[in-house]
């Protein structure tokens, strides 16, 4: 973006346990503190943090949940897909009801399109947000 690099997270949390899970957000957010102070040489951009977080973001004590607090306090993000799910996407679910994987778009970034797609390449369907840089 202009002469600066946006940095983008791509994660893919522990599956099994909601207390590695959060430490594994934690390890996340303490990267975004360090990374996001500006200094002599430059000041940072926001970055993009995507991936699977295997747990839907109504869960109050699990890892999306600290992820969008913390953004919320600390940032200014939005939180996509809104609504449509993404797991399970394999037969026989042809209809996936659980929203486990998310794209935080930082707020200064043009969202254009966004669309969960309908694809049997994984278990998870992919989640696309097409921005304008």
């Amino acid at each position: 973006v202009g002469e600066r690099s946006l940095p983008l997270i791509n994660l893919h949390l522990n599956f099994r346990s909601r207390s590695i899970r959060r430490r594994q957000i934690g390890q996340v957010i303490d990267y975004i503190k360090i990374k996001s102070h500006p200094t002599e040489l430059a000041t940072p951009l926001a970055p993009i943090i995507c991936g699977d977080f295997n747990c839907p973001l109504r869960y109050e004590q699990d890892a999306v949940a600290s992820m969008f607090e913390y953004i919320l306090t600390h940032g200014d993000y939005h939180l996509y897909p809104k609504k449509a799910g993404t797991f399970p996407a394999h037969l026989p679910a042809r209809l996936p009801r659980r929203i486990i994987d998310f794209i935080f778009v930082p707020a200064f970034l043009h969202v254009e399109h966004t669309e969960v797609l309908r694809s049997y390449l994984s278990d998870h369907r992919p989640v696309v947000v097409d921005v304008i840089i």
